[in-house]
């Protein structure tokens, strides 16, 4: 459960530090290139240019984030796209023979390189299987909460269409990452013909941007299990000018989920 928590609790850990300096606390100065430093500990020297950071002369960073269209590892955003395509060429999973999904080295790696990726038991594998999540994007169309119930995880139909699906790397995708996060999904039918469709920007990507209703509702989706309509509102209007807010409590006090309100379960 921890890889939902992972990227906030980075977060947390430089807001927390910033709050310090502000206080004046102080710490070791050569973060980066001190013997116990960053350099020598995780990534080899590199030059951090600080002028090329945004509100110089370039653009903040926030504005290439990868938002995530569908609940699913990013590295299978593509590949979820690319499946959806190949429908169009069959009625259902019964045409289909094979799948062959290649992909990046980095999607390869972690989505499609370990037995268990076969055999999800758990949501956190589940959304980090290539076969699994093009599965049902095949059967369903779309990837969505519902992907990962328990009834779909065990479902011997699905774990046996599975066995199908192969994946690969291929060394032209990789060559394009991470500027292109690339799936190509090819199906195999018992006609004897292939349906193949390739994605190289997923809605979501920098290159493919969600539009802002599409955005507000991912949010609305996501939200409702938790939230009345009204909440939903309120926070979207304060979301949409957050940077005018003079204090983040305005925003935080309206998600406040009650006792009594929308089912939890």
């Amino acid at each position: 459960m921890w890889k939902g928590a992972s990227f906030a609790e980075a977060a947390r850990n430089g807001v927390f530090s910033a709050l310090l300096a502000k206080e004046g606390m102080t710490g070791p100065s050569p973060i980066f290139e001190g013997k116990m430093g960053f350099f020598r500990q995780v990534s080899g020297p590199f030059k951090l240019d600080l002028e090329a950071f945004g509100g110089r002369r370039g653009s903040f960073k926030i504005s290439q984030t990868y938002i995530k269209y569908f609940p699913a590892e990013y590295h299978s955003q593509s590949a979820i796209w690319a499946a959806i395509e190949t429908r169009e060429g069959i009625r259902g999973l019964e045409d289909i023979e094979s799948v062959l999904v290649e992909s990046h080295e980095a999607g390869f790696s972690i989505l499609g390189n370990d037995p268990a990726k076969w055999n999800p038991t758990t949501r956190e594998t589940a959304d980090h299987s290539l076969p699994y999540i093009v599965t049902l994007a095949l059967r369903d169309g779309k990837i969505d909460e519902n992907s990962y119930s328990e009834a779909n995880i065990r479902d011997p139909r699905l774990l046996e269409f599975m066995k199908k699906v192969s994946v690969r790397e291929d060394k032209g995708l990789s060559s394009i990452y991470p500027q292109a996060i690339a799936n190509r999904v090819t199906l195999r039918l018992k006609s004897g013909g292939y349906v193949s469709r390739e994605v190289r920007y997923p809605k979501g990507h920098p290159s493919n941007p969600m539009s802002a209703d599409e955005i507000e509702a991912k949010f609305r989706r996501l939200a409702r299990r938790y939230l009345e309509e009204g909440q939903m509102n309120a926070i979207l209007g304060k979301l949409w000018s957050v940077e005018k807010l003079g204090s983040l409590s305005e925003l935080l006090q309206l998600m406040q989920v009650r006792r009594d309100g929308p089912d939890l379960r």
